[in-house]
């Protein structure tokens, strides 16, 4: 069965998502642990709303992790050492934001 991720023009979850946003800076400002779960949902959500299916994410999501892999110098840097699940999250989130999710 085919994924299939409809687009979102919905201004209310524009919002929800500015406002999701805004309680992960405040979180992660606070170094809170929760801050993790909100970057899930703003995820969850910012896939909703650009159309984006799971499988894609995930795509793009190996597409970095094994470009960053073949990279010698990010070994040594604080985002190496963190969890790789966590470092995919933070990538994926970072191509969503910048619109560079077509994979």
């Amino acid at each position: 069965m085919k994924e299939h991720a409809m687009k979102s023009p919905d201004p209310q979850l524009h919002l929800v998502l500015l406002s999701l946003q805004s309680c992960q800076a405040i979180l992660n400002e606070r170094r809170c642990d929760t801050a993790n779960i909100l970057a899930v949902a703003i995820l969850d959500l910012r896939m909703k709303l650009n159309g984006i299916t799971d499988s894609e994410l995930k795509a793009l999501c190996e597409h970095i992790l094994d470009e960053q892999s073949q990279s010698a110098s990010e070994a040594t840097t604080e985002g190496a050492r963190r969890p790789r699940a966590l470092r995919a999250l933070s990538l994926a989130q970072d191509a969503l934001k910048h619109g560079h999710a077509s994979v």
